[in-house]
């Protein structure tokens, strides 16, 4: 087998620091900014608003495709009683509906 050597002196990353390890406060931005803005007083309710608005997002992703229907066209009365007679007649073709 081939030995392999890893150099441990790659500067890749130098950019990237934990902010922990540049004494910078651990508080997520998002946090931050509802405290600067005012819309909250302390993180416990910055997490519970973010929180909110996370359960608010995921029940309207999955609601409106119920609101809205799955995206399939709808059929007019009119054009439900002439697709029935179609059949009945044996007539495979449809007739033009005015609208």
């Amino acid at each position: 087998m081939t030995d392999l050597e890893f150099n441990d002196s790659n500067n890749l990353m130098r950019g990237f620091k934990s902010r922990a390890i540049l004494g910078q406060p651990e508080t997520p931005g998002m946090i931050n900014f509802l405290i600067r803005k005012g819309i909250v007083k302390s993180q416990n309710q910055a997490y519970y608003i973010l929180v909110g608005i996370m359960i608010f997002c995921f029940g309207l992703a999955i609601a409106l495709p119920f609101m809205f229907g799955t995206g399939g066209t709808t059929i007019s009365a009119e054009q439900q009683k002439a697709m029935e007679t179609m059949q009945t007649q044996g007539n495979n073709t449809p007739a033009p509906v005015q609208q």
